[in-house]
């Protein structure tokens, strides 16, 4: 059993105490039903309601599982642990996260395309698509990890492959046929290939919170040059003419510029 990691547990808590909340709410149904609507992502009401659209959805979907099916959470969790573990040792946590998260709204976003497209339009709900998309990740990083699959021992790269055509078995089959599934698994494939392009061009591992921080210092910096600049040659103008030819924009600049030193 891996040591678990900081950002997976901090996950799992938020999983299964949304989890307990909702079988808790479950057993009042006027309340129940409504919050769970509300938070569940239904690509009819994305239809339905602009330009009022329930972006929040993209996020508390993720967070919800169906309470009359332990297994779904269960499945989930166990997943997030192994895999998210081994994920988040390679890459760190801030990179881990922002790949959860991401296959999560990449899931998010194809099953409201192709719920409109090909249907059916049900709401989903759940981290499969998160999990999964951790899971083909680590695949990529760690292909020849050696995993046990129920009961069967196989490589991690075998284990995402199976795993994730599964899930594309189940939607040509539903599509021929016609019916209705209620596995979302247009949400497991987009979280899929998030994570399959995600860790395979390499943004897995950059630090984008770092790159933000030097992007911004490095703006910082110019500006500061370019304040510099501007106050020379405002000085060198009052020098050759005298303060009384600077421009109201120039005197709001200058004041400005005194209020820093």
């Amino acid at each position: 059993m891996p040591p678990i990691t900081p950002v997976v547990r901090k996950l799992m808590i938020w999983n299964v105490a949304i989890f307990v909340v909702s079988v808790l709410l479950s057993f009042n149904l006027a309340v129940f039903g409504p919050v769970y609507r509300y938070l569940a992502l239904d690509p009819m009401q994305f239809v339905s309601e602009p330009p009022f659209l329930p972006l929040w959805q993209f996020l508390t979907y993720g967070f919800l599982h169906d309470v009359s099916r332990l297994m779904h959470i269960g499945f989930n969790m166990l997943a997030l642990y192994f895999f998210g573990t081994l994920l988040e040792q390679l890459v760190g946590g801030r990179r881990f996260l922002i790949t959860y998260l991401g296959a999560m709204l990449a899931g998010a976003l194809l099953h409201l395309v192709m719920g409109r497209l090909v249907g059916p339009p049900n709401p989903a709900v759940g981290a499969s698509g998160a999990v999964l998309g951790i899971l083909v990740a680590a695949a990529v990083l760690r292909p020849s990890t050696p995993v046990i699959f129920l009961i069967f021992p196989m490589t991690l790269k075998t284990m995402a492959l199976i795993v994730v055509g599964v899930d594309a078995f189940a939607i040509i089959t539903t599509l021929r046929d016609g019916g209705m599934s209620g596995i979302a698994h247009w949400v497991h494939l987009g979280g899929a290939l998030f994570g399959f392009l995600w860790a395979r061009s390499g943004n897995i591992q950059v630090d984008w919170g770092e790159r933000w921080r030097q992007e911004v210092a490095k703006k910082q910096a110019e500006n500061a040059r370019n304040d510099a600049q501007r106050m020379d040659d405002l000085l060198a103008k009052i020098n050759r003419e005298g303060i009384a030819s600077l421009t109201d924009r120039e005197r709001a600049f200058l004041k400005k510029m005194s209020k820093k030193q």
